[in-house]
């Protein structure tokens, strides 16, 4: 096991193996690298499954006030552009 002290700012990115495991000749270990994307990984299904509405599996999220001046203004532009390009 390797010890948990840095000694040069480079070593932050190693990558060191926690558990050895081989399967149908497979090298699958577990790395600090595979813990931190199952992490990332997990919380964005959570994230997701906060803001899913139940009933229809539609995205609930309700805009704030800059949110939807933004979405407006965007909206806007798109139209121009499909007027412009007679799309």
């Amino acid at each position: 096991m390797t010890s948990i002290f840095l000694f040069s700012p480079m070593e932050q990115f190693r990558i060191v193996p926690i558990s050895f495991f081989q399967f149908l000749g497979f090298d699958l270990s577990l790395t600090n690298a595979s813990v931190t994307l199952i992490i990332f990984f997990l919380g964005s299904i959570i994230s997701l499954l906060i803001i899913l509405n139940p009933k229809d599996n539609s995205f609930y999220a309700v805009p704030y006030g800059p949110q939807t001046i933004l979405e407006a203004v965007l909206s806007g532009a798109k139209q121009i552009v499909q007027k412009k390009f007679k799309f």
